[in-house]
């Protein structure tokens, strides 16, 4: 099922909470050794410094470079 946001996640972002839920849920969704979370991200809606390293940590892997 197609998942949407409505604003920024991350640093400097929006980080609404159902976005962040959201964020938190699709890098869940993506194996370690392809940029998801070291640690299973805890689904708070909280955009904390797991949740900031793992969107870091995707950014790298996917886009090469990160900027939170």
């Amino acid at each position: 099922m197609p998942k949407s946001i409505s604003g920024s996640v991350g640093k400097g972002g929006k980080n609404r909470f159902d976005d962040v839920l959201t964020i938190q849920y699709l890098l869940n969704c993506v194996p370690s050794s392809r940029g998801g979370p070291d640690r299973e991200l805890v689904l708070d809606g909280l955009c904390g410094n797991l949740t900031n390293a793992a969107i870091s940590k995707f950014q790298l892997a996917a886009l090469g470079f990160a900027d939170g």
